[in-house]
């Protein structure tokens, strides 16, 4: 067989043909044997360095040893805050009562503890109010402390308290949720001016009482009896059973 001959030219090109098929194969082999060596090596590496980078944050969070001590320490209450003497105050009013017979207890703590609930009366109206300190209640302060959630629920419980034990001894109308003024004669000067429509409300409610009131359904029940007691339940109802499932919906 001679260079030239048809059978050796056939031959010569079946072996190429195989060798570029064979070539084409091991790259792409070794391509994934290569990135597989590669993969390994990182990992390695990655995983030395996560382990000095998490010993070295375990060492910074580690407490410091305590000294040693023959007892434990009896820790102390943490003594209540004192006014600041310049603080100017305001008044934080409860709610509005007839005035002529109300008396408070004689404690009655307010939304600030260190000042007690008071009726500041005006003719037939009286509100029932409490100093506080306007660096904690007015206007700007207020505007940042409705957003702290466990000084308002704190805020909220007080005041309710206080208004539950005016409901015991009398009819209120309630205030809102910190309704503050900056001096006692602007509470009276709402007495007056809001005069007639209170008288109107404190006559109203005289003798009633506010309930809170929840309903439990049985929706099954329900379903079954507004098919019997109407035609049209019944009709709507067939209808959905017969619809296809995206009409029913």
């Amino acid at each position: 067989m001679r260079a030239g001959d048809e059978a050796f030219d056939a031959l010569r090109a079946a072996v190429d043909e195989f060798a570029d098929t064979e070539a084409a194969e091991l790259v792409a082999e070794a391509r994934i044997e290569a990135r597989a060596k590669v993969r390994a090596i990182l990992a390695e590496a990655m995983a030395h360095a996560l382990l000095e980078r998490s010993q070295a944050e375990l060492s910074k969070a580690a407490p410091a040893p305590a000294p040693p001590s023959a007892a434990e320490p009896t820790l102390a209450p943490e003594p209540e805050p004192e006014q600041d003497a310049t603080d100017e105050l305001g008044w934080y009013v409860y709610g509005v009562v007839g005035g002529s017979s109300l008396e408070l207890p004689d404690s009655l703590p307010g939304v600030d503890a260190r000042h007690q609930v008071r009726v500041l009366r005006e003719g037939e109206l009286a509100a029932v109010a409490s100093q506080v300190p306007l660096s904690a209640f007015g206007e700007e302060t207020l505007r940042e402390s409705l957003n702290d959630v466990a000084w308002l629920e704190g805020t909220a419980r007080d005041h309710e308290g206080v208004l539950d034990e005016v409901r015991a001894l009398t009819t209120v109308i309630p205030m809102r949720l910190c309704t503050v003024y900056r001096s006692e004669d602007s509470v009276v000067e709402m007495l007056r001016r809001e005069g007639a429509a209170l008288t109107e409300a404190l006559a109203r409610l005289t003798g009633k009482t506010e309930w809170g009131l929840k309903i439990f359904v049985d929706h099954a029940a329900v379903e079954r009896t507004a098919k019997q007691e109407s035609d049209e339940a019944g009709r709507l109802d067939a209808e959905l059973e017969n619809a296809s499932a995206g009409s029913a919906y």
